[in-house]
């Protein structure tokens, strides 16, 4: 499903039945990776949601902007929109910190959550680090692999 929230379009899917599971993917990642984690399958008596970030995968980003703050207001746009006023999740990395923002933001519509790979701050060595990666080393074979997995074209992948 495809629903206009914030200005872009949020790319998300939604199956099964029961009390509502957000499954929020890291950074470069898209929702379709939470298949390798729950391999048997989603997890039984859930209504599980799994959207593609602002960004990333088949959601879009005309602002070229990423804030985790911002994610967390997307994502609860796309609750309002499914109606749900709370809600367990699951966050690895970049998906963790979107749901310590959405805890900070609106503690009472997150219900219980799970934080994988989160900090709440890079310190200075980190960030450095993090600034030195760059799409610009990136193999022919990686380039395949992320034009697959984000369908916007390569300066989606830029961003």
């Amino acid at each position: 499903m495809i629903i206009d929230v914030n200005g872009f379009q949020l790319h998300y899917d939604e199956r099964g039945g029961g009390e509502p599971l957000l499954l929020l993917h890291g950074g470069s990642g898209i929702g379709g990776d939470w298949k390798a984690v729950f391999t048997a399958g989603d997890p039984h008596g859930f209504r599980v949601i799994v959207p593609d970030l602002r960004g990333h995968g088949r959601s879009t980003n005309p602002s070229l902007a990423f804030t985790f703050r911002q994610a967390a207001h997307d994502m609860f746009a796309l609750l309002d929109h499914l109606g749900i006023q709370g809600v367990k999740a699951i966050g690895l990395s970049m998906g963790a910190k979107t749901l310590l923002h959405m805890a900070t933001l609106q503690p009472d519509r997150v219900d219980a959550m799970v934080l994988v790979s989160a900090t709440p701050y890079f310190p200075a060595q980190a960030r450095a680090a993090m600034a030195q990666l760059s799409v610009d080393a990136f193999s022919d074979v990686d380039w395949d692999t992320q034009r697959q997995r984000h369908t916007h074209g390569d300066d989606q992948i830029r961003c």
